[in-house]
């Protein structure tokens, strides 16, 4: 049963895609419905479906963004890739903490001397190819310093530092191209890092492609007392609210849809491209992520704009054809 209701939308897209447990891909057990088949499924239900119009705007966080460690690498297995944090022993830490003394002192020919012999003890440590890179950055020795970064990516592809070093390179020999794909590639793998973006955004202005500020910051409320469910929601976000107050309250709603628990997702793309398509058909407003499906990047508009911003590490498990596709997504609409 709905009551209250302020407008429907409608909208005749009908598409098939995935999502990942966890981030393991999963395939739709239904077609996605549209504005008007949600509108009668919650006139149907025997859940009390209460609709109000959200007063005020909602934050778009309510608490700061999680920024990742440059001290994380991955391992593959049969399922994909697992996430680790480096851990050195005591006697590398000394050695590295030798290192980083003699760098910040501007020794940098004693800080690449410890530098090279943390690498040495411990060779599976990319991030001490990384700081090896640095003491030739700072020494002007730009190509030996491009070598060392490119080698700490190739043993460690989601090293943002490895990315974000290169670009400074790159942008210090000129090749301004490549730095702007790396920096954006830093970007990525490791979305909330301010710096990361600032100088993104400065690259950018350089080269005349200008950074496009936008956020996805969904308005609406969800609450539930007793049998009666109360969606709150700015006009614009009508479509949005309602699908996703059938995929938290709607008995068998969600299963249906994905054939499996709902607790078992902690992002799940077929409800969000359910409830984006709703969005769409009812908000003039929303002209660009209309525009983003028709172009093809709807998947990397949910990993970046969704889920990267609240779990920033779950691209880490991205395949680097799937980073570089996201990379792209940046550079296109942002």
């Amino acid at each position: 049963m709905i009551r209250n209701i302020i407008f429907l939308i409608v909208i005749g897209l009908f598409v098939s895609c995935s999502a990942r447990k966890g981030l393991q891909s999963i395939s739709p057990k239904k077609t996605l419905h549209t504005p008007e088949e949600i509108i009668d499924i919650m006139g149907k239900s025997k859940i009390v479906y209460t609709l109000d119009v959200l007063k005020d705007e909602l934050p778009d966080s309510d608490s700061a963004p999680a920024v990742l460690s440059n001290q994380n690498y991955r391992v593959k297995n049969k399922d994909g890739f697992i996430i680790y944090g480096y851990e050195l022993t005591r006697e590398e830490s000394e050695i590295f903490n030798k290192g980083e003394e003699k760098f910040k002192n501007n020794e940098f020919d004693q800080a690449l001397t410890y530098y090279k012999q943390l690498y040495k003890m411990k060779p599976d440590y990319a991030y001490a190819l990384i700081m090896i890179g640095d003491v030739f950055f700072n020494q002007e020795k730009y190509d030996s310093a491009g070598v060392y970064f490119q080698r700490a990516i190739e043993k460690n592809p989601i090293s943002y530092t490895a990315y974000w070093f290169l670009a400074d390179t790159y942008w210090k020999t000129g090749n301004r191209v490549e730095a702007l794909k790396a920096i954006t590639k830093a970007h990525v793998l490791n979305r909330n890092h301010p710096d990361l973006l600032n100088i993104l955004k400065y690259y950018r202005s350089e080269i005349g492609i200008p950074w496009h500020e936008w956020e996805f910051n969904p308005q609406y409320k969800l609450a539930k007392k007793g049998n009666q469910v109360i969606v709150k929601f700015k006009p614009e976000w009508t479509g949005y609210a309602l699908v996703k107050a059938l995929w938290k309250y709607e008995p068998g709603y969600a299963e249906s849809m994905i054939g499996a628990s709902p607790d078992d997702y902690a992002f799940n793309l077929i409800e969000e491209a359910e409830a984006v398509f709703s969005l769409i058909a009812g908000s003039k407003e929303m002209g660009h992520i209309k525009k983003i499906i028709n172009d093809g990047y709807f998947k990397e508009f949910f990993y970046y704009e969704i889920v990267a911003r609240e779990n920033p590490g779950a691209l880490l498990l991205f395949s680097d054809d799937e980073l570089d596709r996201v990379a792209e997504y940046v550079t296109r609409y942002h």
